[in-house]
């Protein structure tokens, strides 16, 4: 019974995830140079992709 409820709230989330992502009239991507990260990992180039 929980393995199918699972499955279901599973399939359920992915049409809802599918639905938002259709809806995004305008996709950009915005380029940090030399990000840091928490742990002190220096990229050169972190792109950042959005949609809005």
């Amino acid at each position: 019974m929980i393995k199918k409820l699972l499955f279901f709230l599973l399939l359920v989330s992915q049409q809802i995830l599918a639905q938002t992502a259709d809806k995004c009239s305008t996709v950009d991507e915005f380029t940090i140079k030399n990000f840091k990260s928490e742990s002190g990992t220096v990229l050169p180039k972190a792109h950042i992709t959005y949609g809005t």
